[in-house]
């Protein structure tokens, strides 16, 4: 098993490389032989991170990585925003893969693309001069992103040029 397996040596006066917002004891990693995982997307802040989370921990997972790798290896699937985010956090911030992960989650939670509820839909309304192509498509994108419309209730549009659940 071990032949599988390669440690990167470091120095013990600067610790082992890696980023200075994992403690020492993150930074040292053994990478599993041949680990590579480019296919992964980059999350960029629109979907939940608590499912990218999780399919990166299958991919890891299933590349023999273990929590330090997991941790180390995790600024390679963030795009910009994720970089300034982390980068931008003090020296030391995270002494293990749960406390990035959770750190993570915390932080890109709001930002993502929430589902919708039957709320958003009655808020649309037809704006002044606005093509009906347009208040149309707003609505459908409004219920595309609403997993949880009752589905034996009609939304109607009324003659106020807004949705509504009421007959």
């Amino acid at each position: 098993m071990h032949e599988n397996l390669r440690r990167i040596e470091y120095d013990a006066t600067h610790g082992p490389p890696g980023l200075r917002q994992f403690s020492s004891h993150l930074r040292q990693v053994v990478w599993p032989q041949n680990f590579n995982l480019e296919k992964l997307k980059k999350y960029d802040g629109k979907e939940n991170p608590e499912n990218c989370i999780t399919l990166y921990e299958i991919a890891v997972r299933s590349a023999a990585g273990d929590e330090h790798v997991m941790a180390n290896y995790f600024p390679i699937v963030l795009d910009q925003a994720g970089h300034q985010w982390i980068l931008g956090l003090p020296e030391d911030s995270f002494d293990s893969w749960e406390e990035l992960r959770q750190a993570f989650i915390d932080n890109f939670i709001a930002t993502c693309e929430q589902p919708g509820n039957k709320y958003d839909l009655e808020r649309i309304r037809d704006r002044k001069n606005e093509p009906l192509r347009d208040y149309i498509y707003d609505s459908r994108i409004c219920v595309l992103r609403s997993q949880k419309f009752p589905t034996t209730r009609p939304y109607l549009l009324s003659s106020k040029g807004y949705a509504s659940t009421k007959h």
